[in-house]
């Protein structure tokens, strides 16, 4: 059965971190079979450019999150400079490979 666009989100949002980690995990299975399994060593790409894209999306999330009124300028600022502090930790760990 099909969810609509953001159900799936929503029902994260209301897992433990670890369930909707690993809840997210099978969403990729499913979505991108076998090629997506990361337990298996099947990641296509460079797992740290990707997360840091994840995290630059996190910051634009977080500001729309505010726009609709959802979290205040100061929720918007600590988890701004949160995801700002990965993303740049992330960079540097490239900056090694």
């Amino acid at each position: 059965m099909s969810m609509k666009q953001g159900e799936r989100e929503a029902m994260l949002l209301k897992m433990t971190v670890e369930e909707a980690r690993e809840a997210q995990f099978q969403h990729g299975l499913e979505k991108y079979g076998e090629a997506g399994n990361w337990k298996a060593g099947n990641f296509v790409g460079n797992p740290l450019a990707h997360m840091f894209t994840e995290l630059i999306d996190a910051m634009n999330y977080a500001t729309v999150a505010h726009h609709k009124g959802m979290m205040d300028a100061c929720k918007l600022r600590l988890c701004y400079d949160m995801m700002k502090v990965l993303a740049e930790a992330v960079q540097c760990m490239d900056l090694y490979q």
